[in-house]
C-alpha cells in the first residue's frame, strides 16, 4: 500500500518564511505537510509579555505575536499591529503571500495534503481553554466566522488549500476538554475540513472523542477523523515501543482489522533541541528505518517527522553523522514500513 509520509513544518511553513523551502519540500516525496501552531490569542494567558498588550482575544496567531496574526475579528490579514511601521507592513506582505505559498506545496511534487495544527503545551497557548471560552460565549459564532475567514483567504481556484486541522490537545484531557475538541472538530467538519489527531497520552480520551465524532451526536455518520499523529517521544517516548494500547483503543472505534491503518506513529529527527536546548543525534534516518521496522505492523497507515524545521537548517545537514535531509527520512520511513 502507499505509505503516509507526514512532517510537520513549524517556522518553516509560516508566513515570510515558506517560499524559502518550497523546493526541498516538493522534492522530498513527502504526501502529507502539517503546517503550525496555529494558536487562539488571550492576552490574559502572556501578561508578561508588553507585545501582548494589543492582542485581542480569539485571534488566530499562527507560532507568534504579533509578526503572524492572521486573523481578527473575521477578517484575514488585518493590521498588524507591530509598533515598528515597517515591521508591521512586512509582516502584512509575508501574510498576503503566504496562501499562495501554501497552495504551491501541492501544485508540485508529492505533497496531496496539507493540515493546520492547533494546540500547545498549556504553559505556553492554552488554545482549547480558550476555544471553549468562544463555544460558550456566542454559540461559537466568533469562532466560525474566523474559520470561514481563514478557509476564504486560502481558497484558491475555488478549493480551499488546507484540506483539515491536526488536533493537538495537550491540556487537561478531562470530560469537559473533551466536549470542547468535539465541538470545534465538529465546527470544522461542518466547513468541509478533514481532522486528525495528535495524542501522545491517555488512548481512552482519545477513543472517546473520535467515538463520538464517528458516531455522530445528532446521527449524523459523516464525521470520520483520518488518523492519528501519535507521538512517540519527548511526553509520549513511552509509546516508543509499545503500540499496543493505541491500536486497541482505534480498534475499539473503527474495528480491530482496520485499527492500525489509522495510526501514523512520529518520531524527532536528528538536529532537533530537546527540553534543554542541547542537540541529540538518537534519530537519524537509518534510526527512523530501523524503529519503523521493528514495529512490525504492515497494516500502519505511514510514520510522522516532528519536524522539518530542523532539517531546513544548513548547518544540521550534515549533523549528527548523516545527510539529514526531508528525502532521506521519508525513503526511511516508506522503507521501514514496508519491511515491518
Amino acid at each position: 500500500m502507499p505509505y503516509n509520509s507526514v512532517s510537520y513544518i513549524r517556522e518553516a511553513g509560516g508566513p515570510g518564511e515558506l517560499e524559502k523551502h518550497l523546493a526541498d519540500i516538493q522534492g522530498s516525496g513527502l504526501t502529507t505537510a502539517i503546517v503550525g501552531m496555529l494558536h487562539i490569542g488571550n492576552p490574559e494567558d502572556h501578561k508578561d509579555d508588553p507585545k501582548a498588550k494589543t492582542m485581542k482575544f480569539g485571534d488566530f496567531i499562527y507560532n507568534n505575536y504579533p509578526d503572524d496574526l492572521i486573523v481578527r475579528d473575521g477578517t484575514f490579514n488585518p493590521p498588524n499591529p507591530d509598533p515598528d511601521p515597517k515591521k508591521a507592513k512586512a509582516n502584512n506582505e509575508a501574510i498576503a503571500k503566504w496562501p499562495a505559498q501554501v497552495a504551491k506545496l501541492k501544485q508540485q511534487g508529492s505533497v496531496r495534503d496539507v493540515f493546520l495544527v492547533v494546540g500547545s503545551p498549556p504553559r505556553y497557548w492554552p488554545d482549547f481553554k480558550n476555544i471553549g471560552t468562544m463555544l460558550a460565549q456566542d454559540d461559537g459564532a466568533q469562532l466560525k466566522k474566523n474559520l470561514v475567514a481563514l478557509q476564504d483567504a486560502f481558497t484558491i481556484n475555488g478549493r480551499c488549500v488546507i484540506d483539515g486541522f491536526d488536533i493537538d490537545c495537550e491540556e487537561t484531557l478531562d470530560q469537559a476538554t473533551q466536549d470542547i475538541v468535539v465541538r470545534f472538530c465538529e465546527m470544522v467538519f461542518d466547513l468541509g475540513f478533514k481532522v486528525t489527531f495528535c495524542p501522545y497520552e491517555n488512548p481512552d480520551w482519545w477513543r472517546d472523542c473520535m467515538r463520538t465524532l464517528w458516531n455522530g451526536r445528532d446521527g449524523r455518520d459523516r464525521d470520520k477523523l483520518s488518523w492519528w499523529n501519535l507521538q512517540c517521544y519527548a511526553g509520549g517516548i513511552g509509546n516508543l515501543g509499545d503500540l499496543s494500547p493505541w491500536i486497541d483503543a482505534l480498534g475499539a472505534v473503527v474495528g480491530p482489522q482496520a485499527a492500525s491503518s489509522y495510526l501514523v506513529p512520529g518520531l524527532c529527527p536528528a538536529g532537533e533541541d530537546d527540553v534543554d536546548g542541547d542537540v541529540h543525534c538518537a534519530f537519524g534516518p537509518n534510526s527512523f528505518e530501523t524503529i519503523a521496522s521493528g514495529w512490525k505492523n504492515p497494516k500502519l497507515r505511514g510514520m510522522f517527522l516532528w519536524r522539518y524545521d530542523p532539517l531546513a537548517l544548513e548547518k544540521n545537514r550534515g549533523l549528527c553523522s548523516g545527510p539529514n535531509t526531508l528525502a532521506e527520512y521519508v525513503k526511511a520511513i516508506k522503507s521501514g514500513l514496508s519491511k515491518g
